[in-house]
């Protein structure tokens, strides 16, 4: 069963997935995660970014620059358009490899903050928004990120809004509460998923 998990920066995408991969032995599939792998250092796709932005885009330890490319590419439209083009599609390779992997008998998350808009909710048997106020998403992500306020604005700018996520999704978590009812919610969701499993 693929369950794909939808939410903006700082919505609490991850919190959950710790939690559900400790207390439910949930596979997690992280785009964020998968995006920089394939931005590793020796890959193609960093080879290429190197090409296109100059060898400042690369830290001391050979790893990608992300601060510094995030504040080029949200400035500037058509080098997010760029990146996009040469990320996506080895993001959604990797993604489709991940899940021919996992075991027919498994829950897999499969977490994006691009979930819709990306298409790949068509890969998933059930989707998940997790949505919190604006105003908590940019304090959890400044306190996160280390990116100014600017940037993370920009990011929440280029994610499809809450409302959105909403409409689309088949079940929605909110996160603008404590950290109990935030768990109390989501135990109630992944005791309905593992019933559809059986």
């Amino acid at each position: 069963m693929i369950i794909g998990i939808a939410g903006g920066i700082g919505s609490g995408k991850t919190l959950a997935t710790d939690y559900l991969k400790k207390h439910y032995q949930f596979e997690v599939l992280d785009n964020d995660v998968t995006a920089r792998e394939i931005v590793a250092p020796g890959t193609p796709v960093l080879d290429q970014i190197i090409q296109h932005f100059g060898a400042d885009i690369i830290l001391a330890n050979g790893e990608l620059n992300r601060p510094e490319l995030r504040s080029r590419i949200f400035n500037n439209p058509s080098e997010k358009s760029w990146l996009e083009a040469v990320t996506h599609p080895a993001i959604r390779e990797k993604t489709l490899e991940a899940i021919q992997q996992t075991p027919e008998n498994a829950v897999l998350l499969l977490v994006s903050p691009l979930l819709f808009e990306s298409g790949q909710h068509k890969f998933c048997d059930e989707t998940l928004a997790i949505v919190a106020a604006k105003e908590l998403q940019l304090t959890r992500a400044l306190t996160r990120d280390g990116s100014s306020s600017a940037i993370i604005e920009n990011i929440m700018l280029n994610q499809m809004n809450n409302e959105q996520r909403i409409e689309l999704a088949d079940q929605v978590l909110y996160n603008d509460s404590t950290i109990e009812d935030f768990y109390q919610q989501l135990d109630k969701i992944a005791q309905s998923w593992i019933k559809k499993l059986k």
